[in-house]
C-alpha cells in the first residue's frame, strides 16, 4: 500500500509544523551515524528506530526516512517535502548545513484524564537544510517511547512563507501494524 506520510496545511501556527506518527504501544533511542549519509535515531527504550538518509551534496534528491519497531519495518521510503507558494520545494536538492542531537527526560503534569504526571522522554536530531536557492529550513525528528514526531521549522525571517499556502509532501510504504494515527 502506498500512503502519504503527511497531510497539508496553510500557514504555521508557531515556529513550525509538528507531524507526529503515534504507533499504538510502540516505543523508539538515538545514535547518529552521519558518516554514511545516514543518521539513526531511536526511542529512549530502544524499541522504535528511525533511519534518516541524507542525499549526497549536489544531487536533487530529497532526504528520506524509514521507521521500524524492533526488526519489523513500519514506514519505508518516506520522502521529506515542504512546498510553499513563494519558495517552492524546500527539501528538493537540500544540503545539510548543521546537525545536532539531544535527549530529554522529565515528568510533566497532565491537566486532563486520569494519568498524572506523565513522562516526557525523547531523543531528537535537528538538521538545518538549505536549498540550491539558499532557502533554509530546520527539520527536527523526535523519537519518544511511544511515538515518532517530525517538525519543519521555517526561519523567523521567512514570515512571508508562513502566510503562503504550504503543502507537506511524502509517499511512504506503510507496513502492517495493529494501530496507527497521524496527527497534523
Amino acid at each position: 500500500m502506498n500512503t502519504p506520510c503527511f497531510g497539508s496545511g496553510t500557514g504555521l501556527p508557531r515556529k513550525g509544523i509538528w507531524v507526529s506518527v503515534m504507533m499504538g504501544s510502540l516505543l523508539a533511542a538515538s545514535v547518529p551515524d552521519a558518516a554514511a549519509g545516514e543518521v539513526n535515531l531511536s526511542s529512549p527504550d530502544g524499541r522504535i528506530h528511525v533511519s534518516i538518509r541524507l542525499p549526497a551534496p549536489g544531487t536533487v534528491e530529497r532526504p528520506r526516512w524509514s521507521a521500524r519497531f524492533g526488526a519489523r519495518p513500519i514506514l519505508t521510503e518516506c520522502a521529506l517535502g515542504l512546498h510553499t507558494a513563494d519558495a517552492g520545494d524546500l527539501m528538493l536538492g537540500a544540503r545539510v548545513l548543521h546537525q545536532s542531537s539531544r535527549s530529554w527526560d522529565e515528568r510533566v503534569a497532565v491537566l486532563f484524564g486520569k494519568s498524572d504526571p506523565a513522562n516526557d522522554r525523547f531523543h531528537e536530531t535537528r538538521f538545518t537544510l538549505e536549498t540550491p536557492r539558499h532557502h533554509r529550513t530546520d527539520v527536527v525528528f523526535r523519537c519518544y517511547d511511544d511515538a515518532i514526531a517530525l517538525r519543519y521549522e521555517l526561519p523567523a525571517a521567512s514570515a512571508r512563507w508562513r502566510e503562503s499556502p504550504t503543502v507537506l509532501v511524502g509517499k511512504p510504504q506503510l507496513r502492517a501494524i495493529s494501530r496507527m494515527e497521524s496527527w497534523f
